[in-house]
């Protein structure tokens, strides 16, 4: 399956929820990479995205995650 990354390194909540959402809506049929700053915002987006879809998250750096949607 292609991978379809996005970084949102550089924004912050909610704008992170917003790019996000339009993301996943646009790359269906793809795996979805989403790279996050910041352990607050990437717990917050974590916890919304298990609500709808199955999600695997691993740490990048000291302050960077990685959640990845099928």
């Amino acid at each position: 399956m292609k991978k379809k990354i996005l970084d949102v390194t550089k924004e912050k909540c909610p704008m992170t929820f917003l790019k996000v959402k339009i993301f996943i809506q646009e790359n269906q049929g793809f795996e979805k990479i989403i790279l996050i700053k910041g352990k607050k915002d990437f717990l917050m987006l974590k916890e919304s995205l298990e609500k709808n879809f199955k999600v695997k998250t691993k740490p990048k750096t000291k302050n960077i995650f990685q959640l990845a949607i099928n």
